[in-house]
């Protein structure tokens, strides 16, 4: 029975199964995790699991700075650090996420790019 609305289908395709399938320096992330649509993709990043990070760091996924939301990356978050969450960030001048930079080399507040 058809309730009359659109099907919508999506296919997706794993471009890795294991971080081993990756680039150095990428790691496989999974369908599923966050910021991810689609199939496992491979990503940047300086960490797969917390104790990649030392003492006190842990590892987290970060937002594409420019990507609509998407999956960025893992990185560290560390000491020098501008932020945690995205709560720490404020929301005058538009919405603002805590992404990791890949210019200062740690994460920080950024404004939130709006995708239609």
């Amino acid at each position: 029975m058809s309730n009359g609305g659109a099907v919508i289908c999506r296919c997706s395709y794993d471009t890795c199964a294991h971080d081993t399938d990756c680039a150095t320096g990428h790691l496989c992330a999974c369908h599923g995790g966050a910021y991810t649509n689609g199939g496992n993709s491979s990503v940047a990043g300086n960490c797969r699991i917390d104790s990649d990070c030392g003492a006190k760091g842990y590892c987290s996924p970060s937002r594409a700075v420019g990507g609509c939301g998407g999956l960025g990356g893992y990185y560290c978050h560390t000491a020098m650090d501008a932020c945690i969450n995205d709560s720490d960030c404020p929301s005058g001048g538009g919405p603002e996420v805590c992404a990791y930079s890949l210019t200062s080399l740690h994460w920080q507040c950024i404004p939130e790019l709006l995708c239609p």
